[in-house]
């Protein structure tokens, strides 16, 4: 225990989990309500803004951010921040822009309107700020920071929808715009959190202006590029099921992929938000450091994979017989549909681990592998389901089965590579 309680590993671990578990437990509790006080519709346009969002987000950043916490100094660390910044504010300026506009030529209509759409850039630009500051409390070993925040994150959203959905009227907004503010204020009051709590150097970098001197780093702007291109494939693959859902089958069915996505990430981020990504850093960091235990940590990331395959399948079986009851009348008919979504859940845990643990190990070309296959899988899936004329049942089966068939794919190609990176060191692993 005493060895344990000194590992920071093992602490960071351990708090990073108690949040994710006591955030997403907030969240969860919070959905049967919005379920009756939202409906499917305006969850509908939620998630299809949301997924929007998640795209910008990548692009405002470039995910130049995910660099921070391996960068060789403070100074280089402080000025990808400061250059992170200043790309969110531009992009975000832009994209307000354009929507004027848009707006002014009467290029924006049906249910998603002007207001939705502007609540959405802010939601992003507040997820690229979020993001920027949690990376800086990550190369500072801050988790407690860090742990507090995603509390803070789902108390705020949770808090903030019902709010809104209690007001009169709800202010003028509609259900899909409500839940958008919600979503941008869930990421802005933990963003000014970060921002009140780091110090020195780091204060500067997190406010736009004139970009800090950088000091040489182990990363190259056509390293950056890679990367970046990365996510944003990867983040643009775990979309199209929405996308999907809004084109052939309109907002409806969107609120239910979803919910389905909601009620798979409360398990998914408990196990994967904090242990995957710790075991991903832990794995490079043995073959660079303790080449001794590398074999215990890739047994120990090979185990916490293959227990997600059956716990996202249980889950499924739970939503498809539990969604109903738990959300209310307007949700039960697509309780099937829910279930066999939820399992897509699985990508959430799989893909963001196995791409960690590449990004670590500096091995571009297989990130770029990985989503790039990611990518024209879904794609393949998109293109049967208008060929065919099919239903969401038989599109949620269809994508789900890619998916388990790419985790699975992705998983032995993770663990296959770290062991090839380990014998080239001359670690021995049995």
């Amino acid at each position: 225990m005493r060895r344990i309680a000194t590992d920071r590993f093992a602490v960071g671990s351990a708090i990073m989990a108690g949040a994710i578990v006591l955030g997403n437990a907030l969240s969860f509790l919070a959905l049967p309500f919005l379920a009756r006080l939202y409906t499917p519709e305006a969850f509908g346009i939620f998630g299809f803004v949301i997924s929007w969002i998640t795209i910008l987000g990548v692009l405002m950043t470039l995910r130049f951010e995910s660099i921070i916490p391996i960068t060789n100094s403070t100074s280089a660390a402080a000025a990808l921040a400061r250059r992170s910044i200043n790309r969110s504010v531009f992009f975000a300026l832009l994209l307000v822009l354009a929507l004027a506009i848009a707006t002014m030529a009467g290029a924006i209509r049906g249910s998603i309107g002007p207001i939705e759409l502007l609540t959405g850039i802010g939601g992003a630009f507040a997820a690229s700020y979020f993001a920027i500051g949690r990376s800086l409390h990550q190369r500072l070993d801050r988790y407690s920071v860090i742990a507090s925040s995603t509390i803070v994150r789902s108390v705020v959203f949770a808090g903030g929808a019902l709010l809104l959905a209690l007001l009169p009227h709800r202010l003028g907004l509609s259900g899909g715009a409500a839940l958008l503010l919600a979503s941008m204020l869930s990421f802005l009051v933990p963003a000014a959190i970060y921002h009140l709590t780091v110090d020195g150097l780091f204060r500067t970098s997190l406010l736009p202006g004139r970009a800090l001197k950088e000091s040489k780093s182990n990363f190259s702007d056509s390293a950056l590029s890679k990367v970046s291109l990365t996510f944003v494939l990867s983040q643009t693959s775990f979309q199209f099921p929405l996308w999907i859902a809004m084109f052939l089958f309109g907002s409806a069915a969107t609120g239910w992929v979803t919910m389905s996505y909601r009620l798979a990430m409360f398990p998914s981020d408990i196990l994967c938000g904090s242990v995957a990504l710790v075991l991903a850093r832990r794995i490079a960091d043995s073959i660079s450091h303790h080449p001794d235990r590398i074999a215990a940590d890739r047994r120990h990331l090979a185990l916490f994979l293959i227990a997600n395959f059956f716990l996202f399948g249980l889950l499924g079986l739970l939503i498809w017989i539990g969604a109903g009851p738990l959300l209310g009348p307007e949700w039960a008919e697509a309780a099937p549909v829910m279930g066999m979504l939820a399992a897509l859940g699985l990508s959430f845990t799989i893909q963001p681990s196995v791409i960690q643990v590449f990004s670590l190990l500096k091995r571009e070309r297989e990130i770029l592998a990985i989503t790039i296959a990611h990518v024209a899988l879904m794609l393949l899936g998109a293109v049967a389901i208008w060929l065919f004329d099919a239903d969401l049942m038989s599109a949620a089966i269809g994508l789900t089965v890619l998916e388990i068939l790419l985790s699975v794919a992705l998983t032995y190609f993770a663990l296959i590579m770290t062991k090839a990176v380990s014998d080239q060191t001359g670690i021995s692993d049995r």
